[in-house]
This record gives C-alpha cells, sequence and structure tokens, in this order.
C-alpha cells in the first residue's frame, strides 16, 4: 500500500511537471524572423552653413560612399569674407605693418556700423591692395 502510494505521488508530480512544461512552451512568443529589405525613401541633408546649391553630385537613387560630394554650395558672403580675409592677410605682411594688429572687417548678414575716420582708412587700404581670384 505505500508502495502504491508513492508511485501515485511520483505519478502526480511526473504529470504536474509535464503540465507546466506544455503551458510554458504554449505561451512563449514565437522568436522574431525579420526578412526583406531595407529602403530609406527620404534622407534629410542639413548643411553646416547656408548657401545655394551650386551643383549636386548624387542623383535620387544614387549609390554614394562615405565621404563623397553630394552637393556644393555656394554662398556670395563667404566669399567676400574669403577676399576680405585674403586682403587683411596681404597688409599684415607689408613691412611697415609689422607688429600691428590688422583687423578684416568680414561682410555678414547683420549690420555693422564703422565710424567715418575707420571707413576712410579701409576703404584707402584696399584701393592700394590688388584684386584676388577665387578658386
Amino acid at each position: 500500500m505505500g508502495r502504491l502510494r508513492s508511485l501515485r505521488w511520483i505519478a502526480g508530480v511526473l504529470v504536474l511537471a509535464a503540465f507546466g512544461t506544455v503551458l510554458w512552451l504554449a505561451t512563449r512568443p514565437p522568436p522574431l524572423t525579420v526578412q526583406g529589405e531595407v529602403s530609406a525613401d527620404r534622407v534629410d541633408i542639413s548643411p553646416r552653413v547656408a548657401g545655394r546649391v551650386k551643383t549636386l553630385g548624387a542623383n535620387v537613387g544614387d549609390t554614394v560612399e562615405r565621404g563623397a560630394l553630394i552637393a556644393e554650395l555656394d554662398n556670395p558672403q563667404f566669399a567676400a569674407a574669403l577676399v576680405a580675409a585674403q586682403a587683411a592677410l596681404q597688409v599684415a605682411k607689408r613691412p611697415e605693418n609689422k607688429g600691428k594688429t590688422i583687423v578684416a572687417v568680414v561682410p555678414s548678414s547683420s549690420e555693422r556700423y564703422l565710424s567715418t575716420w575707420l571707413f576712410a582708412d579701409i576703404n584707402t587700404e584696399s584701393d592700394d591692395l590688388s584684386s584676388l581670384a577665387i578658386d
């Protein structure tokens, strides 16, 4: 009788274990299987500076390599700033300006106010400079 009772307990424990295993397997989420192709319909490109697009180096759907030139911007303000910096460099290289502080007035979208005498001095200096070609 004791042996039959222990067999019933073992059978009951095995049935409960089997039931628990089936229940655990039935409630598990299925594994995630992803197939397909990833494509970007739109890629936003934001330049660090403002300007008009001068040239485009890629068309819609083109594959581009990292570091490739996608677009070239044209900004007249930066071209004017480059000319002003080059002019200030030429002025600073003159022997009579050795040790002096040279100030370049760079055009910008905000207004700059110059006194009449400072403007006259800058205007005279700029007239003495030769033209520089911008590549």
